[in-house]
């Protein structure tokens, strides 16, 4: 399944996704309020991190990759998780300067499509 908005695609992460995923959990900004910033080794990333981002099962909740609409460039990733029977958190992981121009805008006619 793709979910699509005029400026965001999500899609499940791949392993061609790798590289992008580690350079966004290495960010400094991007990791403040996670771990304080401190960078993540790749041996650490690659045996702990990856394989949950890569191998979420669930046909809707889990880990997308998020990708610029217009050029297909990575942008960051989304968690969608169930809190409890009646609530999902849709929570992203993105660098400061695809917020902007990644997330929803709150305006009816932006409302996301889903595709198969």
């Amino acid at each position: 399944m793709i979910i699509t908005t005029p400026r965001l695609k999500l899609r499940r992460l791949v392993a061609a996704d790798a590289d992008a995923l580690f350079a966004l959990d290495n960010d400094p900004a991007v990791m403040r309020f996670i771990n304080g910033g401190t960078p993540t080794p790749r041996a650490a990333f690659d045996a702990a991190l990856l394989p949950v981002l890569l191998e979420w099962e669930d046909p809707i909740f889990g880990f997308w990759a998020g990708v610029d609409a217009a050029g297909g460039d990575f942008i960051g990733w989304f968690s969608l998780r169930l809190q409890d029977a009646a609530t999902a958190e849709l929570g992203p992981r993105l660098p400061d300067a695809a917020g902007s121009r990644a997330l929803p805008s709150p305006h009816p006619g932006d409302a996301g499509k889903t595709s198969r």
